[in-house]
């Protein structure tokens, strides 16, 4: 009997539209992974935003096997970090999850440096509890 294989959604910011174009030039959109991968990105993306794209994703399709989230970053300087917890925590599907960290940016807008490194720091470590807890996992970035 022939197995398919599962399909992975990355869904987030303009880091996952930028990593669906360079993987199309370099390896292919499958990473060489034997999967399927489903690449829904948008340059500027916010969580309150992601969740309802996300909702209509999954009526459109099957729900994956695994699902990569890459959103938040650019929340940090117009949200507050417990704030951002409260509603990503309430917002996560109950699937098997890789959430990637927020990410830094090379020129934060209108925010304060220092502030927006400590309320990142606040949000990945809480989140990547929290998603271990429910058997999933984090990336981490050096």
């Amino acid at each position: 009997m022939e197995q398919c294989e599962p399909w992975i959604w990355i869904v987030g910011d303009s880091y996952v539209r930028r990593g669906r174009d360079r993987a199309a030039n370099t390896v292919g959109v499958n990473l060489w992974l034997a999967a399927h991968l489903r690449w829904i990105g948008r340059g500027g993306l916010r969580w309150r935003e992601m969740v309802p794209m996300l909702l209509w994703e999954l009526r459109q399709r099957s729900v994956p096997a695994v699902l990569l989230i890459c959103c938040g970053s650019n929340d940090l300087r117009k949200e507050k970090s417990v704030d951002m917890v409260a509603t990503m925590k309430r917002d996560l599907p109950d699937l098997k999850i890789l959430l990637s960290e927020l990410t830094d940016r090379r020129l934060w807008r209108a925010a304060k440096p220092g502030r927006i490194q400590r309320a990142k720091k606040c949000v990945n470590n809480v989140l990547k509890a929290f998603i271990v807890d429910m058997g999933g996992a984090a990336l981490t970035y050096l």
